[in-house]
């Protein structure tokens, strides 16, 4: 496997990611230190060690590598599962998923469900005018193969956001019971519970490190954002007690 080390820099903590990563577009945790990060257009999942800065190859999807827009990235039960914007889910089992998603919304995010084994996805813009107001989240069983009467649709403003979204990641806090969702163009984030009910909100901190957040992965009270780089290198920043 190919590897190269990151450069750590600054408090908050950031990591530099190497031009193959300049797109970052996915991000996950396997553990307090070590994250899983995918780039759009290109399906190869790299291991990133924030202790160390090395980074290696840790899976390809297809042999040739699959070429196609990746926008969210998952891992369940050591099975790594990384999703398109068209709704296409590709497992590192070798299973390849049509959603059908994709023809209503444009897809942007994915994360495990901490209490089942469930995926779900997060709908950046939705295709139908009457839905564009609204923070859509999908659930995909893994067992049934299917989708889930789980859907969470929450008005954007019942979540007090005077503009539309562009949901852009997303993952849940450790009580298992809430979802944090980044939103790249606002900077902002919000959080919601299972029942679509607003928790809190706000605008990034330290927004000049955060010009397009398009990855998250939560570990206790560590909070990881993956942003693309865009005036330089894509980077990886550690917040280790939260926002």
């Amino acid at each position: 496997m190919a590897a190269c080390g990151g450069d750590l820099v600054g408090s908050p903590q950031q990591m530099h990611l190497p031009e193959t990563l300049r797109e970052v577009s996915g991000l996950v945790a396997i553990d307090e230190s070590r994250l899983l990060a995918i780039a759009d257009e290109v399906g190869v999942v790299y291991e990133l060690d924030f202790e160390t800065g090395r980074i290696s190859e840790r899976h390809q999807f297809g042999e040739p590598v699959v070429r196609a827009d990746f926008e969210g990235l998952a891992l369940a039960d050591g099975v790594i599962y990384a999703l398109t914007s068209n709704g296409t889910l590709y497992s590192s089992r070798g299973a390849v998923i049509g959603t059908g998603l994709g023809r209503f919304c444009e897809l942007e995010g994915l994360v495990k469900d901490p209490a089942n084994r469930s995926l779900w996805l997060l709908c950046k813009e939705p295709r139908k005018k009457k839905q564009k107001k609204k923070l859509h989240l999908y659930n995909w069983d893994l067992e049934r193969g299917d989708f889930t009467d789980r859907t969470l649709s929450v008005a954007y403003a019942d979540l007090g956001v005077k503009k539309n979204l562009r949901p852009s990641a997303l993952d849940f806090l450790p009580s298992g019971e809430e979802i944090m969702v980044l939103a790249a163009r606002q900077q902002a984030y919000v959080i919601i519970n299972l029942r679509g009910e607003l928790m809190d909100g706000g605008l990034l901190p330290n927004r000049r490190l955060h010009p397009q957040a398009e990855g998250l992965a939560i570990v206790g009270e560590t909070v990881y954002v993956a942003d693309e780089g865009v005036d330089g290198p894509a980077t990886v920043t550690r917040y280790e007690n939260g926002f």
